[in-house]
């Protein structure tokens, strides 16, 4: 700040450069204080992270050119402090710095913006590599949690932008990281949570290729719910039975849907061969389920297909048969309960 008074003013580079030169000598002096490193409350850890942060916004006033080289000194500077100070903490704010160099190439290498997803999903991917081989498990816990940020947040920057190619390819390796990471933990609910996101980054793909049949995007998501059950089909509770639900609803509702459309001829006979499917895999596998759900929809589009025949019926025909059909179901049930 006492750039403000100088005259002639220095340069922000040159503010930014002197304060970086400052932080070994912080260093050293934190170094020599009583009770250092053990005692959290030092001041020095806060002097030399101050000329850091400092340098950094004098760098971001500077230019996107001068923010890189001092992103990049910062994000080297806390990564060797990291291991001489045996701070963990310190790697967080190496991999941010790392992310906020990774940002400004585009600007300084006047690309597209559709590069910085892709700049960032690199980073992470360097940061979760540097993880993999680090030896100290702290330190490859951070480096690893750091190089998950990356790919994610490559995903977000591209919501909203003309070509979101990038930030789909972004997601789809950050669901690829997510799941190592998943698998290296031995966590299966970290794994199908990967999964989802694979599945969603699918769906992004086909949204940005201009798809808009909706069967493309509701079957990798009825799949996906049927893993979940078939996963969960040896675990007590009802879990099995709503994923699979969940499945047969993305499997034939949107279908459904589609069937009731003035020209949805062709999704109704779709559906009907699909209903017929879900009959004889439910009778296959012994699954109740299944098999109600498949003879529901295919009684359910059978009649509405033939609406125009049961509107030209007489009223008091249709009646009758209603009336036949619900004592016959009374007379199901009453003669179960004897037999119970």
């Amino acid at each position: 700040f006492l750039r403000m008074y100088l005259s002639p003013a220095y340069p922000w580079s040159t503010v930014s450069a002197l304060l970086l030169a400052e932080v070994p000598l912080l260093v050293v002096w934190a170094r020599r204080l009583d009770g250092w490193p053990d005692s959290g409350t030092t001041v020095g850890i806060f002097g030399y992270l101050a000329a850091l942060i400092l340098s950094l916004s004098a760098a971001m006033i500077d230019s996107p050119k001068i923010l890189l080289l001092v992103s990049l000194t910062v994000a080297a500077v806390l990564y060797v402090l990291s291991s001489t100070e045996k701070r963990v903490a310190f790697l967080y704010g190496a991999a941010a710095s790392l992310y906020l160099a990774s940002v400004q190439i585009t600007s300084v290498a006047n690309w597209d913006t559709q590069a910085t997803p892709l700049l960032l999903l690199t980073t992470g991917l360097l940061l979760y590599g540097l993880g993999v081989i680090e030896q100290v498990s702290k330190r490859s816990e951070a480096l690893r949690y750091s190089g998950l940020v990356g790919p994610f947040a490559g995903a977000f920057i591209g919501l909203g932008a003309d070509h979101q190619m990038g930030s789909v390819l972004a997601l789809a390796a950050g669901a690829g990281l997510w799941f190592a990471e998943a698998k290296r933990q031995a966590s299966s609910v970290m794994q199908e949570i990967a999964a989802g996101i694979l599945v969603l980054s699918f769906n992004w793909y086909l949204n940005v290729s201009g798809i808009i049949q909706a069967q493309a995007y509701t079957l990798p998501w009825a799949a996906y719910s049927a893993i979940l059950g078939y996963r969960r089909r040896n675990l007590p509770g009802e879990g099995f039975d709503g994923f699979i639900a969940v499945a047969l609803g993305f499997l034939t509702i949107p279908l459904a849907g589609q069937a009731l459309a003035d020209n949805g001829q062709g999704y109704g006979l779709l559906l009907i061969l699909e209903a017929l499917a879900l009959v004889f895999l439910g009778m296959a596998i012994k699954y109740r389920l299944v098999t109600y759900w498949g003879i529901v929809t295919l009684v359910g589009e059978v009649l509405y297909q033939m609406r125009d025949f049961f509107y030209a019926l007489p009223k008091y025909l249709i009646s009758a048969a209603l009336g036949v059909a619900l004592l016959a179901v009374a007379i199901v049930l009453l003669q179960r309960r004897k037999s119970d």
